[in-house]
């Protein structure tokens, strides 16, 4: 299995542990878009944290289905925090009397061993735990009692405009609003993912091939290596490469779904404007305020062709009937035609390549002849 971090994890892994040891702790928002292999990164941060002098009482938990109940998720709480061999019998029936219970107990009250959460997957934090929950976490986080790392998509802000588009309660949360330090995850650069294959003995064609189809996320590169590895290591023909484009097209559609905190197409609409290089200059500066801007842009455009690709097939999916996908489809068309119109035949070319040849009417294809 090919496992692979974005850009200087372990030196976050590292800083994130060094403030929990030191004398005032803070609480972190570690912003890791999909594919940038949260479990993989979470699993170093425990790792870390159990080391350190001070000794912290952890807990790791997801704030989603993995918790049966609000109750199982405090008596997993409870069961971490006080390392008992077996699980703990639950403090009280009320979730929330448990809660207090569990904050008050002597053993973790009064110790000098820091008490540390981290809250995995919190943008599920909607649909499996309480508003409530989150009260009593701020509520010790700001006693100086807890201190959480969050591990989420998209900032606590922007997560809290998505809940509002749906007219989600949780949108009130006080949540995150201090002691709460951001740090956004970094897509690899291109010599430290050429490094990392060379160490697998990938040859550096097939790793920079794959760098620029995924951008070097996590785990979109390592689905496509371990493709690519599994197909007994072709040579990068024209088929191959299509091949492995469809791969790494298929690992970001979550990334997709979350592109656009409001849920209303505006980036992903952006994305495909850079990935055909229509108006690529307003489509970068309507990034300009996104939080995964640096993951999403490179100096030329995107940083990972699969995103484009992907968002197409997104907006493709988003049209509701057969009508709409065949207006869509024709929109696409005209823009490589007006493309190719203006002398910008390499653009047209891309634009009439990412509908695939099923799709093409016949003066597309003659048009794609031409450019």
């Amino acid at each position: 299995m090919i496992e692979m971090d974005f850009q200087s994890q372990s030196q976050l892994v590292d800083r994130i542990a060094k403030d929990m040891d030191g004398p005032h702790p803070s609480c972190w928002d570690a912003i890791l878009p999909p594919g940038f292999a949260e479990e993989r990164f979470s699993e170093q941060l425990e790792r870390r944290l159990r080391g350190l002098v001070c000794q912290p009482r952890v807990a790791v938990r997801g704030a989603d289905h993995t918790n049966p109940s609000i109750r199982a998720f405090i008596q997993a709480l409870h069961w971490q925090w006080t390392e008992t061999p077996s699980p703990p019998n639950p403090l009280h029936r009320s979730a929330d009397l448990y809660f207090d219970m569990l904050f008050g107990l002597p053993e973790l009250r009064s110790s000098k061993r820091p008490l540390i959460l981290v809250l995995k997957r919190f943008h599920k934090v909607l649909d499996n735990l309480d508003k409530w929950v989150l009260g009593k976490l701020r509520t010790e986080e700001q006693a100086r009692r807890l201190h959480t790392i969050v591990i989420t998509p998209l900032p606590l802000s922007s997560l809290k405009k998505r809940w509002e588009s749906h007219k989600h309660y949780f949108s009130t949360s006080d949540y995150g609003d201090s002691r709460h330090a951001l740090v956004t995850a970094e897509a690899p650069n291109p010599v430290e993912v050429i490094r990392a294959c060379q160490d697998l003995s990938i040859p550096d064609a097939v790793a920079d091939y794959a760098r620029k189809l995924t951008g070097g996320y996590p785990e979109p590169l390592a689905a496509v290596l371990e493709w690519w590895d599994k197909q007994g290591r072709p040579e990068l023909v024209p088929r191959t490469r299509g091949e492995m484009l469809d791969v790494a097209r298929s690992q970001f559609a979550t990334f997709v779904e979350w592109l656009d905190p409001l849920e209303d197409g505006q980036y992903r609409d952006q994305v495909i404007n850079l990935y055909h290089q229509v108006n690529p200059e307003e489509a970068r500066d309507a990034f300009h305020n996104h939080p995964w801007r640096e993951v999403v842009l490179e100096e030329d455009g995107l940083r990972a062709e699969a995103l484009g690709a992907a968002a197409l097939c997104a907006a493709l999916d988003g049209t509701v009937d057969r009508k709409m996908s065949q207006s869509f489809w024709f929109e696409v068309t005209e823009r490589a035609r007006r493309l190719y119109e203006r002398g910008q035949y390499e653009a047209a070319l891309r634009v009439l390549g990412s509908t695939g040849p099923d799709r093409l009417r016949p003066h597309d294809r003659v048009l794609q002849a031409h450019a």
